[in-house]
């Protein structure tokens, strides 16, 4: 037996033009949206930056870094090109972290607050691998509502 899922009674939209919203945050309501066309178009208009083609043929560099939750959730996403790039980067580094661990001996117990980052430069945005998955989920997302 299905349900039917019925919208709740909007009493009021705010709009604010020259705002934007969290990836994180818009993410958050893709999932839970039951108006498909509405979430495709705004997925559709959510900004998108560092597009610029040669950024496509550069590798982009790894490091480990302690950094703050907040300061990776941005408001626009990557080209789909860059994204699975810094994905692979991402993993082989998490590898090479996996096989380090694994010849270290166990006696150095305390947990490092470290994550690792990944860039283009000084000059472009950083991403730790928080930020990477929320672009994938938005690009999947994106492919949902188009299908």
């Amino acid at each position: 037996m299905q349900t039917k899922l019925v919208p709740a009674d909007r009493t009021t939209v705010i709009f604010w033009p020259d705002i934007s919203i969290l990836l994180s945050d818009l993410l958050r309501w893709a999932k839970v949206t039951p108006n498909i066309r509405l979430v495709k178009a705004t997925l559709n208009a959510n900004p998108k930056a560092m597009s610029d083609r040669i950024l496509i043929g550069r590798e982009p560099l790894c490091r480990r870094e302690s950094v703050d939750q907040a300061d990776f959730d941005y408001n626009f996403v990557v080209p789909l090109e860059l994204l699975r790039t810094m994905e692979r980067v991402l993993i082989e580094e998490k590898r090479h972290d996996r096989r380090i661990k694994s010849l270290l001996q166990p006696l150095d117990v305390s947990k490092s607050t470290t994550e690792i980052v990944v860039s283009y430069g000084k000059q472009l945005k950083e991403f730790r691998s928080r930020a990477v998955f929320r672009q994938t989920n938005f690009y999947a997302i994106s492919q949902l509502c188009s299908s």
